[in-house]
């Protein structure tokens, strides 16, 4: 049945992205929001008022057309995502994934599917695994980092010198070739901080992406944060590198993914 309740939103001002940020907490789930949101980045709709909202829908500039939801309101979702001109993906509660999916389709014409996406954190101290390749980057990296493809390097900024300041970044260091793996941090200054592993095709399976991420969470288990591992179920090689550095799974939210037209 179609809905006929219409819902008003509104953009977020800077200082409104912060009390959202408060309103939302630190959790494994809401890690990169938050880091998102402090730093005064994407753009934030809003149905209802802070700090008890109806409906949040973030843009994530960071990893391109997808969507951070939060919030219990389906109609305010909906009429968000209405005013939205171009997204792939939606990330939301789980719960909330089989209604809002088949609006979706109904009310905007959207085919999709759904994905889990499972969050992990460590049991106690993340297991190192030692590869003569990989080592921590620093400033003095980013001639390498710069000719680097962007399929592993895509999620940093172009200011490479702020982001290896503020995050930890391991790569696979191979002389004559340069980086062909990356561990990444993201938001090292919250207290739950993302980690995110890439190899390249050709060098996969040679252990770089294990040692590049154990070397990044140990790091921030030694800054007296906790790591983070989110990723889809089917992904199952980097559900077996968390395996292996000792991550277990906390919670799941769902992806709402389009399918192509």
């Amino acid at each position: 049945m179609a809905l006929t309740i219409p819902r008003t939103h509104r953009l977020l001002h800077a200082t409104e992205k912060t009390q959202l940020a408060d309103a939302l907490g630190d959790s494994p789930e809401t890690a990169i929001p938050v880091h998102l949101l402090r730093q005064g980045r994407g753009q934030v709709y809003m149905v209802g008022e802070l700090p008890n909202f109806d409906a949040v829908i973030i843009e994530d500039y960071d990893v391109g057309p997808e969507l951070l939801a939060f919030g219990r309101d389906i109609e305010g979702f909906l009429a968000i995502l209405k005013g939205i001109p171009r997204w792939d993906a939606l990330n939301l509660p789980h719960e909330l994934g089989d209604p809002l999916a088949a609006l979706i389709c109904e009310e905007m014409g959207l085919v999709n599917h759904l994905v889990d996406d499972i969050y992990q954190v460590p049991g106690g101290p993340v297991a190192l695994f030692h590869n003569d390749d990989v080592r921590l980057l620093t400033c003095d990296d980013i001639p390498l980092l710069e000719v680097t493809p962007d399929d592993i390097r895509d999620s940093f900024d172009e200011d490479l010198e702020t982001v290896l300041e503020q995050e930890r970044i391991a790569g696979a260091v191979l002389p004559g070739v340069g980086i062909v793996a990356i561990g990444s941090t993201y938001g090292f200054c919250e207290p739950f901080v993302d980690v995110a592993i890439s190899t390249l095709a050709d060098y996969r399976c040679r252990g770089y992406a294990r040692a590049a991420a154990s070397l990044v969470a140990s790091e921030t288990q030694k800054a007296g944060r906790t790591p983070i591992w989110s990723c889809a179920p089917t992904n199952l090689s980097s559900l077996a590198v968390a395996a292996k550095l000792g991550f277990r799974e906390v919670s799941r939210r769902v992806n709402i993914v389009l399918d192509p037209r």
